[in-house]
């Protein structure tokens, strides 16, 4: 499942090769051909006015009169890295750095271009060179840093991020990337620390405030996190990522009207997908009496499967209506909505359905803003799929003759969709209470990888089935038919909870402490499917409240499940 997965942003820094990089090359090289000339001033003026044109022209007139002018090549590598021209930038960039090897402002350069190009080792390299040469240099440790990032090594970029806050403890973007990566690592007070340094040094930085209020709200403190947010907003009223936070908190807390309202900027934000793009105009709660509406989904099929909750209601408000989803759900929703009309999304768009004409169009996530403003309407949300009826009796009557009159519990642990310092599986150690107990037979719902952490429960006693016929990667029709075979699913917040959800099935999920929006911040109900029960952490990272509490759930429960 993933639901706009929000990163935190991460400030990297960048250079011209202004005047610090000039002046050092002309006093640390004492290069001649590095000397500020009148064409390369004019150069430079041009370039910091932004008239790149004009600047580029007159670089390269330096380099026809004095190919050896490493702070022209240097320069020019940085405007053409700025126009999006990556392969000249590092060709400049390159003749820059074989006639200045030592320069740091030519190998900082260098390694931004590399990491444009998702060159991480080399940048890594050059960065490296550079701080051998000015050990205090601040931006170098701060991109080294986001180097170590993009390479997943979040330890080394933390080290880095320290590093240069060592040289230069008030530097904004190392406070913010430090700030970060501590979040993601759990350590959530040293992290709100840096953030709120760096703050302090920037008070008015919109990405900034976003960070702190992003911190703030997977740590479970709303209010706080709201305040943050309306700060950023009170100074920039169109700022998309701060509206889809805020909508995120808003979820949270319930508060549903003011929620939508704000999460109609998500299609503005960085981390959003694109919105599709149909002639028609997109409605706005208008009547929909004999109208035809297009409903394209959006963002992954748990989004997907938990917005078609609303699919019921707006089929008694139009006439005729046609949805595009994603390709794995095609047989499901054609089966369980056989009076719409049903399309695989693909871009672009299926010829057949761009001849279609409509009279409105809306994503599937808008449609909350007209149906579900408040948590009374949520009582509209009913189990509505219908899973392949031959598929699920074969999976039960296979499961059954194994489970010798044993309830028959699917069972999954993980989340493809970890947030930042918001970890949603569930370790293995955590579940053995549960899954060691014989009295129930467990059936694999995990997707992915799943080979050592079934030898694992196998070696702590657990009965489980793990059938390998069902991927739901590729074929989720056949993942929902098992589904609907379980007596009760035990799940992460996964895809396997909403399919249990959309199903019926009664699915309990162990939720972390600050969980995502759609789960609320409190309470044991879900508001998209009242089939759904919550346990939650009580303590950040501590699984065995939430599994204890499914446990004496479950034992309670026992008497009642079929045989």
């Amino acid at each position: 499942m993933k639901m706009l997965g929000y990163r935190q942003r991460r400030v990297s820094s960048d250079s011209t090769g202004y005047k610090p990089y000039r002046d050092r090359l002309r006093s640390n090289l004492r290069m001649p051909t590095l000397e500020p000339d009148t064409l390369f001033e004019t150069a430079m003026t041009a370039h910091k006015r932004g008239d790149l044109d004009a600047a580029r022209k007159a670089y390269e007139e330096v380099l026809e009169n004095d190919p050896q002018h490493a702070g022209a090549w240097m320069n020019l590598g940085v405007l053409h890295r700025a126009t999006g021209a990556s392969e000249a930038a590092l060709a400049a960039l390159r003749r820059a750095e074989g006639l200045a090897p030592d320069h740091e402002g030519i190998l900082y350069n260098l390694g931004n271009a590399l990491m444009d190009s998702d060159a991480l080792d080399a940048a890594i390299e050059v960065y490296r060179r550079a701080l051998q040469t000015a050990p205090t240099f601040a931006d170098a440790y701060n991109n080294l840093g986001e180097a170590f990032i993009r390479k997943g090594d979040r330890k080394a970029a933390i080290a880095q991020f320290r590093a240069g806050l060592e040289r230069k403890s008030t530097h904004t973007g190392l406070l913010v990337n430090l700030g970060n990566a501590l979040h993601h690592e759990g350590e959530s007070d040293a992290a709100l620390s840096c953030l709120s340094q760096a703050l302090e040094a920037s008070p008015n930085s919109i990405a900034i405030r976003r960070n702190l209020g992003n911190t703030l709200r997977t740590l479970g403190y709303l209010s706080a996190a709201e305040d943050m947010l309306q700060g950023a907003l009170e100074r920039a009223p169109n700022d998309a990522n701060a509206q889809v936070l805020l909508a995120f908190c808003k979820f949270a807390q319930g508060e549903f009207d003011a929620a939508w309202d704000a999460y109609v900027h998500r299609w503005r934000s960085d981390d959003h997908e694109p919105a599709r793009h149909y002639e028609a105009p997109h409605w706005a709660g208008q009547s929909l009496a004999g109208k035809r509406l297009l409903i394209w989904g959006e963002q992954a099929v748990g989004d997907e499967l938990m917005f078609a909750t609303m699919y019921d209601e707006i089929a008694n408000m139009a006439s005729d209506i046609h949805v595009e989803t994603e390709f794995r759900l095609l047989p499901l929703f054609q089966r369980s909505f056989p009076q719409f009309k049903i399309y695989a999304r693909r871009t672009p768009p299926a010829s057949t359905l761009l001849q279609q004409k409509f009279d409105y169009q809306i994503a599937a996530g808008d449609l909350g803003r007209f149906l579900r403003r408040t948590r009374t309407d949520f009582a509209a949300s009913q189990p509505y799929l219908e899973a392949d009826a031959d598929h699920r009796m074969r999976f039960r009557e296979a499961y059954g003759a194994q489970a010798n009159g044993r309830p028959i519990i699917g069972i999954s642990w993980r989340s493809g969709s970890e947030h930042a310092g918001v970890p949603r599986s569930i370790p293995l150690s955590d579940l053995q209470p549960l899954v060691a107990d014989n009295s129930f037979m467990f059936v694999n719902l995990q997707y992915g990888e799943t080979d050592m952490d079934l030898k694992t429960m196998r070696n702590m006693g657990c009965a489980i089935i793990d059938d390998a016929r069902v991927d739901p990667l590729k074929d989720m029709d056949l993942a929902a038919a098992q589904i609907a075979a379980m007596d009760l699913v035990v799940s992460a917040a996964n895809t396997a909870v909403h399919l249990g959800g959309a199903l019926g099935i009664p699915t309990w999920v162990a939720l972390s402490k600050t969980p995502d929006w759609r789960w609320l911040a409190e309470g044991m109900a879900s508001p998209w499917y009242p089939n759904v029960r919550l346990f939650r952490q009580t303590d950040i990272a501590d699984w065995r409240k939430p599994v204890a509490q499914i446990i004496s759930a479950l034992r309670e429960r026992q008497g009642t499940m079929p045989p």
